[in-house]
């Protein structure tokens, strides 16, 4: 289980044995009372709060075992989170108000957390994509600005449809000295989607290179030029293969 402050450091330096010394008491009242561990809940320990940055198993409790971890920079609460939904080629066309994307997905996502009758709340990393219902939103920035922090009721949330645009013809082509020559495929099929699919919030320019199950590719063309992602509307192509010179 990984534990952090919030706010003010109890220990000068961050140092761990000092924090542990500090949780210790709540900790074993917790192991004692097998009260279920979740993601953040906070804890506090005297006069200090702390909070669960991960635990696994999810829905746990602490044992003898348990490895404890207390490293790292304490965690402010989030002012302000601003979050945009991503779209991509298995998104459907239909683009609510932005108001709706609050009501509708975010509110009740992060509601449910913070109503549950339990001390908890969200921990968010700047840049993740989280996935609510059927979908994606990234957390793009926040305030005041930390790589991570706590989302409560207190927190302004912004919600933003992303304007990444949406290509209407991208070429894509393989290099010849990465393709496999031990057994017949479908480049499309068998690497070039799979790719896309698994990455399907990039955005690329012409002359980007990426690499699946060996093989790589390059953007040798699109349109309208980059940087732009592939979309539902978008036209594929992947024929040809290039020279190693080519890199």
């Amino acid at each position: 289980v990984h534990v952090l402050p919030v706010g003010p450091d109890p220990v000068s330096g961050g140092d761990a044995q000092g924090r542990l010394g500090v949780l210790a008491p709540e900790l074993r009242r917790k192991r004692d009372a097998k009260d279920i561990i979740k993601n953040g809940l906070f804890i506090r320990s005297g006069s200090y709060e702390f909070i669960v940055v991960k635990v696994e198993p999810e829905d746990s409790f602490l044992t003898i075992e348990t490895d404890y971890f207390v490293e790292g920079e304490p965690l402010k609460r989030f002012e302000k989170v601003h979050f945009i939904c991503l779209w991509d080629f298995e998104s459907g066309s239909g683009r609510e108000d932005t108001s709706s994307l609050f009501s509708d997905y975010i509110s009740p996502h992060f509601r449910r957390i913070c109503n549950s009758g339990e001390e908890r709340a969200s921990i968010l990393t700047v840049g993740e994509v989280l996935r609510v219902r059927d979908r994606d939103f990234q957390v793009m920035a926040s305030e005041p600005q930390a790589d991570i922090g706590i989302m409560d009721q207190n927190t302004l949330v912004y919600v933003d449809w992303d304007l990444t645009p949406e290509f209407d013809k991208i070429h894509i082509v393989p290099f010849q000295d990465t393709l496999p020559n031990a057994y017949e495929f479908d480049i499309f099929n068998d690497y070039l989607k799979p790719y896309l699919t698994r990455n399907k919030h990039t955005s690329f320019n012409v002359n980007d290179s990426f690499r699946y199950q060996g093989v790589q590719f390059k953007v040798v063309c699109c349109e309208p030029a980059g940087p732009a992602r592939i979309g539902r509307n978008t036209t594929i192509y992947c024929e040809g293969v290039l020279h190693p010179s080519l890199r």
